[in-house]
């Protein structure tokens, strides 16, 4: 029985999308010629932007209360394979430092 489009469900980073439609997608979204790879051996992606912009480098990155930031190509590695980056700061309790995560960034 065929089933309607409405009930299908996928998410970005499954392994049975062409490998393709992922590095089209990326060139879209930051706007410049951006190339995935899948490496089945470990189950990962590599995103590779010939260069950068404002896109990778400002509005689809994420800079830490520490002052590190994450660019667009690592969060789409991070979205590709489903999973979350963990980002952590610095504070002083009692006088000892300890981390705590930075859960706005994250």
């Amino acid at each position: 029985e065929k089933i309607p489009f409405e009930l299908l469900d996928f998410n970005l980073g499954e392994r049975w999308i062409p490998i393709d439609y992922y590095s089209r997608f990326a060139s879209h979204l930051f706007e410049l010629n951006t190339e995935v790879k899948y490496f089945s051996s470990l189950d990962t992606f590599k995103v590779n932007a010939k260069l950068t912009n404002a896109k990778i480098n400002q509005e689809y990155a994420v800079t830490t209360k520490s002052g590190r930031p994450t660019y667009g190509d690592a969060l789409l590695e991070y979205a590709l394979e489903n999973t979350t980056p963990f980002y952590s700061y610095e504070i002083e309790v009692a006088g000892k430092s300890t981390r705590v995560p930075d859960s706005e960034a994250i």
